[in-house]
This record gives C-alpha cells, sequence and structure tokens, in this order.
C-alpha cells in the first residue's frame, strides 16, 4: 500500500458512503464530513446500513424484553397475561433464548461484519440493562457481569477491524493508523471492567463463579488485542532508544 492510500484515502474507504461520488456545490471536503449524520461514524459501523440494521435489531430485542416482563404483570380476569396461554410461555423462551445469543454472541458477530466499537459494546449492554430496570435490580449481577465481559471483548474487537481495514492488514499495529487515544481509553476501560467483574466474582456465591468460570477466557481477546499494540510501541521506543533518536523523533513503524 502506498502512503497515500494509507493515509488520505484510508477514511474515505472506510465509511464507503459514497459521499465521494455524489457532486456537491461547494469543493470544500470539510463541509461534507459536516454534514453526515452522527450514526455514519465509524465508532457505530463501518457501513451505514449495516449500523442501521443492527440498532433496528437491537431496540426490537430490547422491545421484545420488555414485553415479556410486562406479560408477567398485565391481569387479564384476574389472572396474569402469560398464564393465559402457552404462546406466552413460547415467547418468552424464544426471547430468553434471543437475549442469551444476543449478549454472548452480538457483540463479536457484529465487530466482524461491521467494526464500530461503540455499537459492539453496547449489543450485550443494552437488553441486559433493560432487564434490569424492568425488575428493579440495581446492582450487578451474573447476567451484567457478562455482559461486560461480551461488551470489552466486542468493543475491542470492532476497533481493531476498524483499524485492519484502515491500515489494509491483518497486522495495523505495524501501522497504528488509529492508535494513540483511542488505544489508550480502550485499555483503561479494559482494565475497568475486568476490575469490576472481578470484584462481582469475589463477592459471589460459588455457584456463580463457576457459572461464570468458562466465559473467563473470552478476556484474550482483547488482552491480545491490546497488549499486542502496546508490545509494538514499546519495542519501537526500545529500537529508537538503542538507536539514539529520541522520544521527539520517533516516528510511527511502517
Amino acid at each position: 500500500m502506498s502512503d497515500g492510500d494509507g493515509e488520505g484515502g484510508g477514511a474515505s474507504s472506510l465509511l464507503e458512503t459514497g459521499a465521494s461520488n455524489r457532486k456537491s456545490d461547494s469543493p470544500d471536503p470539510p463541509t461534507a464530513v459536516e454534514r453526515r449524520p452522527h450514526w455514519e461514524s465509524p465508532l457505530l459501523g463501518v457501513h451505514p446500513r449495516r449500523t442501521l440494521f443492527a440498532v433496528s435489531l437491537l431496540g426490537a430485542i430490547t422491545l421484545l424484553v420488555a414485553f415479556t416482563h410486562f406479560a408477567t404483570r398485565v391481569p387479564v380476569g384476574g389472572v396474569p397475561l402469560e398464564t393465559t396461554t402457552g404462546l406466552f410461555d413460547s415467547l418468552t423462551a424464544f426471547v430468553i433464548a434471543l437475549a442469551t445469543a444476543t449478549v454472548l454472541l452480538g457483540p463479536y458477530g457484529y465487530a466482524l461484519w461491521n467494526g464500530g466499537p461503540g455499537l459492539a459494546a453496547a449489543i450485550p449492554l443494552v437488553p441486559v440493562a433493560a432487564g434490569e430496570l424492568l425488575t428493579g435490580r440495581h446492582a450487578l449481577g451474573l447476567d451484567g457481569a457478562i455482559a461486560i465481559t461480551t461488551a470489552t471483548g466486542g468493543a475491542t474487537l470492532g476497533w481493531y477491524a476498524l483499524e485492519a481495514r484502515r491500515a489494509g492488514s491483518v497486522r495495523p499495529w505495524r501501522h497504528r493508523v488509529g492508535a494513540g487515544d483511542v488505544l489508550f481509553g480502550l485499555t483503561v476501560a479494559c482494565l475497568v471492567s475486568g476490575g469490576v467483574v472481578w470484584q462481582f466474582l469475589a463477592d459471589s456465591p460459588p455457584f456463580l463463579v463457576e457459572t461464570y468460570r468458562p466465559l473467563a477466557s473470552l478476556w484474550l481477546v482483547p488482552a491480545a488485542v491490546l497488549g499486542r499494540y502496546w508490545l509494538r510501541i514499546c519495542a519501537d521506543r526500545f529500537s529508537r532508544s538503542r538507536a539514539g533518536y529520541p522520544d521527539s523523533e520517533r516516528g510511527e513503524t511502517h
């Protein structure tokens, strides 16, 4: 990849909105960027249509969670609506299975499909938060700990997918196109999330710890991605220091 492709054309090809192919009365590129809706941000997804589809699906799942909850509260002739027919039992089982798949697989699948670390992190958190609020529980539970785990992994994987597209390589840490503040922020978020989950497990009974134990391996995803970036940064600084270059003259390794 040439320098022009890596720097000037990376962001445009990333979004793929077709804005560069549309005629504009003003030749000023920043004007076109300012008119872009907020939901077309790379933090939400690479392709806007996929972003809208994911947001719509997430909203539908959240509404289903709310519906099944209120179905147990609304009485019909003094009998809860949920118990009046077997259809509600089937619907409840379907929503539970769908929400479980969304929390466990949704963030990783979306991150690989459309990038977007912000939306990848929201996918497991929104339905779990909705369920917790509807039931009146405000303390962190097992569902919340699992959602935090997959949200952290999904956000990291989504950022990696964006960086790989920008760099045109499956090893974007060699280019570090958009690294810096985002890398530092993700690292802090990962450490804080891990600390919250660890504290929850430390205060939980053994059966909850055993239930969560198989999911602990999911922390390898953010650890591998972020660790590889920091390892490259440290290696670059070490090699520069040995070569006699000060940090102020250290360039990016391509």
